[in-house]
């Protein structure tokens, strides 16, 4: 469960077709409005405690605690330098511990994740790299939340005219919940909008593509309180890396603790 940037996600377009010309752009995402509620605090000093369970292919179980805290600002190069926070992950499970950090931004219309492209530029032929750009954000949410449908990221290729889409990363919210909050605290009782995220990969355009879902619940106020589904698509959330090691492995996290500044 790394939870850096990684420039992983985009790896298996380049193996499958790197003997192509290629261009890779992001599509545009549905346009949001101003939402005034606080799906995603992210404000310096707020920190979360969950719970995180990762069952593989073969059953076995792994438990562990993930800690996330928001630093402070730092810029960003996108067209020009832009202003992210700074957070902190550290998962615990038995006896390994590992630190990393991402990037995000808040604007009215969404919670963008920064991604650092400079890594898969390095593997990819100078004969190519001309024909591919990529996009250094994900949208984790739209807002408005409620009634919304997103690309979290798309890529599409076009091959002399025929276009197809390797990675197709999508957001739909599907409900208002009420939901238990097992807190360390003891537990609350909360509202949460649901989303689903659906994940589409095509490893090689002769094949049937790989389909992927999982569930992420927020709550005004609080934020993130609950994930549970694919382990794959969970960790390309996480850290935007796609690892087909084990691509049947499933993946949850629950809220016990939290501090909002």
């Amino acid at each position: 469960m790394n939870i850096n940037p990684a420039s992983k996600y985009f790896c298996i377009i380049l193996f499958s077709i790197i003997f192509l010309l290629i261009s890779c752009k992001d599509a545009p995402t549905n346009p949001g409005s101003q939402d005034y509620s606080n799906y995603f605090p992210g404000n310096p000093g707020t920190g979360y405690k969950y719970s995180v369970t990762q069952i593989d292919s073969t059953g076995n179980e792994t438990n562990g605690i993930r800690f996330v805290s928001y630093d402070r600002d730092t810029l960003l190069n996108l067209q020009s330098p832009v202003s992210f926070i700074v957070q902190r992950d550290s998962i615990t499970a038995g006896n390994e511990n590992t630190v990393s950090y991402s990037f995000f931004r808040r604007t009215g219309s969404g919670v963008f994740y920064y991604v650092d492209t400079s890594r898969v530029y390095d593997i990819i032929p100078d004969t190519l790299r001309e024909f591919v750009s990529l996009a250094q954000e994900t949208r984790l949410l739209l807002f408005p939340v409620k009634n919304s449908f997103w690309f979290v990221y798309r890529v599409t290729v076009d091959l002399q005219g025929v276009s197809f889409t390797p990675i197709d990363l999508t957001g739909t919210f599907i409900q208002t919940e009420n939901i238990i909050v097992h807190l360390i605290s003891g537990d609350l009782s909360i509202e949460a909008e649901k989303i689903k995220y659906d994940l589409k990969v095509i490893e090689d355009i002769s094949l049937p593509p790989k389909n992927f879902s999982a569930f992420g619940w927020f709550s005004d106020g609080i934020g993130l309180v609950k994930l549970e589904g694919d382990g794959l698509i969970l960790n390309a959330l996480l850290s935007g890396e796609i690892n087909f090691d084990d691509s049947s492995s499933t993946f949850s996290q629950e809220l016990i603790d939290y501090n909002i500044e």
